[in-house]
């Protein structure tokens, strides 16, 4: 896997956690915006335009390009975890979803906390990212 796409990867898998949280916020962004105060009073076109409020929030919350790359992640992520191992999703929690890191995969193996020779940690890992890559539709990936 090349180092930039494994980069983003471990930057999707970093975020993970927090996924959840950024997807309730970008929808109410979308839900209620901003909207400037109108300083002109009077001498204005009319708006020939039917007002549809709840139609045009639902338009705009599908089509939204950030909340659809946000609810990407989190699939690729659950549907990797779900297709994974306890000792690899021992190692992707330690390494990626926690905010203080503990150990490393070394610590990992030394501390008995995975059941897995240190080689195959890595082999474990490094197919877990592949996976995510995969399912984020990242070309060239293959596993």
């Amino acid at each position: 896997m090349e180092r930039d796409i494994k980069h983003f990867v471990e930057h999707v898998l970093r975020d993970y956690p927090k996924l959840d949280s950024y997807i309730k916020k970008r929808e109410e962004e979308l839900r209620v915006p901003y909207k400037p105060s109108d300083e002109n009073i009077g001498g204005g076109r009319a708006q020939n335009k039917r007002s549809e409020p709840e139609l045009n929030m639902l338009i705009t919350i599908d089509e939204d390009r950030c909340l659809r790359n946000l609810r990407r992640n989190k699939k690729a992520v659950d549907d990797a975890l779900d297709d994974s191992s306890t000792d690899t999703i021992t190692i992707i929690t330690e390494l990626y979803f926690k905010k203080h890191q503990e150990y490393t995969i070394d610590g990992l193996v030394a501390n008995q906390k995975i059941y897995v020779s240190r080689a195959q940690a890595f082999i474990l890992r490094d197919k877990f990212l592949k996976k995510v890559a995969q399912n984020l539709e990242i070309p060239d990936v293959k596993l």
